[in-house]
């Protein structure tokens, strides 16, 4: 049996954080510079959490289920978000019997800004250098670089922008 395991960077800060792993073999990897706060929960065999370099978060909620979440390097997200790799609860089509409700990675690109409530859903790519609004619900991937994407559902609302922290 694989047991589920942390690879943790240098200079790491954790405020209220709360990690919990349920099955085997899983992975958490946080990067250097990283200040994280907020419940990591990593379910099922074999999946994997990353959080990139120089990163932020203020009370995240992460759930790694049937699917894995990759937060890449200085990304910074606001207060009481969201992020989701299934919906848990399955869907099944009754005819088929095929289930209508997959899982997917999400994958969060490099200096991405997230903002205050957004719930970022199963199967999403976030663009390098993009801002999401705040209470936006991303349920669906985008490829153009440096831009806003905000709504429910999202879609972009700027496109050519630089963001600071």
């Amino acid at each position: 049996m694989l047991v589920p395991f942390k690879i943790i960077g240098n200079n790491f800060e954790a405020n209220n954080l709360r990690i919990v792993f349920r099955g085997n073999g899983s992975r958490l990897i946080i990067g250097d510079d990283v200040k994280w706060s907020g419940y990591i929960l990593i379910v099922g065999n074999n999946r994997q959490v990353i959080i990139g370099n120089r990163s932020t978060a203020n009370g995240v909620y992460l759930m790694c289920r049937d699917a894995d979440i990759s937060i890449c390097h200085d990304c910074m997200l606001s207060r009481e978000i969201e992020i989701r790799s299934t919906d848990v609860h399955k869907i099944y089509d009754i005819n088929s019997g095929e289930r209508l409700n997959q899982a997917g990675d999400v994958y969060i690109s490099e200096h991405v800004w997230i903002g205050a409530r957004a719930i970022v859903s199963k199967g999403v790519k976030i663009p390098a250098g993009s801002v999401i609004g705040a209470t936006s619900f991303v349920n669906k991937s985008f490829d153009e670089e440096n831009v806003v994407i905000a709504g429910t559902p999202t879609k972009i609302v700027k496109r050519n922008i630089r963001w600071e922290r």
